[in-house]
């Protein structure tokens, strides 16, 4: 591709940081480098946020420079400047969606937020409800401590953590708890065999305050992100949707919501075996890096290889999205902003957009970060946010 004095394709920074350029592209960029001085600073500030997910950190001279050189870029090819955007956010969008957020913050300080003269939209935090065996409910929050004695085990909640330790004589009974986590909540479980839990927001996990004899057997509605303790002897079962996924001891991430058409099973560390529940014959092996595809319509089940960052980085207090259909993507902050979201713009819906962001920022940043793209509005009325 040819540079000029001032401007280097995007995508070719895109694809030298994820090690994808050819040797010609990688080539350009080095020369690029050596023009200006503050090339080399726009690349290495590029190459940050994506090594740390950090902002942007430009001078407003060289951010005015960088970005008339994206805006002549892109209006210089035939074709809509609105869809070019679009096209170039669904290549490398975390670099657009970044530099354009920093730009803008910097460039119009004057321009009216998309949630100004509205109340601020928090993320969510760490909360909870607890279910006991007797039908007993305990609100948990951040800050709550206390530590209670169920059925031979002993619960503690401390910080933003539910710990459950067995008794050395537990008793023969075998009760059940049941965790809630609610829209905008998110919390940490450690079962009586020292399995840790994170559970995403409208999530619910049922679970033996202790386990049998034999096996270790949950059940999960929505998302959760597991690190299995091993125990050749005693298989580790969660059972979510249609499906069930069998370990010993690994670590995976499950997403399976009632209204999503697709249950995800995504493999980290280890080894398991995602079966469907009503035929043991259909089922899957997953190695680390591979990822189960359970469609709910479907008697069947897939498997496909993936980067596990993407899908649980959430556990990691980040959203990545790559490719992602809009309406699938505000599906996802909904649950943790605990909005609803509705499209007048049903075209909308359907856009794609790539992206690294931070799960703990207010809301309305991340709208304003997307509007930039100037593919879509949005308004915001008490707990209803509209696309347009």
């Amino acid at each position: 591709m040819e540079t000029n004095d001032n401007f280097i394709d995007i995508k070719i920074i895109w694809k030298v940081i994820h090690n994808q350029a050819t040797w010609r592209e990688r080539a350009t960029l080095e020369a690029w480098l050596q023009e200006d001085e503050k090339h080399q600073r726009y690349y290495n500030s590029l190459k940050e946020y994506y090594e740390r997910g950090s902002t942007i950190n430009l001078s407003r001279d060289e951010t005015d420079g960088a970005w008339n050189n994206v805006k002549h870029r892109i209006s210089s090819k035939k074709t809509n400047t609105r869809r070019r955007l679009i096209l170039i956010s669904s290549v490398a969008a975390s670099l657009i969606l970044a530099f354009t957020f920093f730009y803008y913050s910097q460039q119009n300080r004057h321009e009216t937020p998309v949630a100004e003269n509205v109340k601020t939209i928090q993320p969510g935090c760490k909360k909870a409800v607890l279910i006991l065996d007797d039908g007993k409910s305990l609100n948990l929050a951040e800050n709550d401590t206390f530590q209670i004695k169920e059925d031979g085990a002993s619960l503690k909640n401390s910080g933003n953590k539910l710990q459950y330790t067995a008794a050395s004589k537990p008793s023969e009974k075998i009760s059940y708890n049941t965790l809630k986590v609610p829209r905008g909540g998110e919390y940490y479980l450690v079962l009586a065999d020292g399995t840790k839990v994170w559970m995403n927001s409208e999530s619910t996990l049922r679970y033996p305050v202790k386990f049998a004899d034999n096996e270790r057997q949950i059940e999960l509605t929505g998302e959760a992100y597991f690190e299995v303790t091993k125990n050749k002897h005693k298989p580790f079962r969660v059972v979510s949707g249609k499906q069930i996924v069998t370990v010993l001891g690994t670590h995976f991430n499950i997403s399976a919501y009632p209204e999503d058409s697709v249950t995800y099973t995504t493999l980290v560390e280890g080894h398991v075996n995602v079966q469907l529940k009503g035929d043991p014959n259909v089922q899957q092996s997953l190695v680390p890096n591979e990822q189960s595809v359970v469609k709910l319509k479907d008697n069947q089940i897939t498997k496909r290889v993936v980067d596990p960052a993407r899908y649980v980085a959430w556990k990691n207090g980040r959203f990545i999205f790559k490719d992602e259909r809009l309406d699938d993507m505000m599906n996802t902050l909904s649950r943790w902003y605990d909005v609803q979201i509705a499209f007048s713009n049903q075209r909308a819906k359907q856009i794609q957009f790539t992206g690294n962001l931070e799960r703990y920022s207010d809301f309305s940043e991340i709208l304003n970060l997307i509007e930039k793209t100037d593919e879509v509005k949005f308004s915001i009325k008490d707990n209803l946010v509209t696309v347009k």
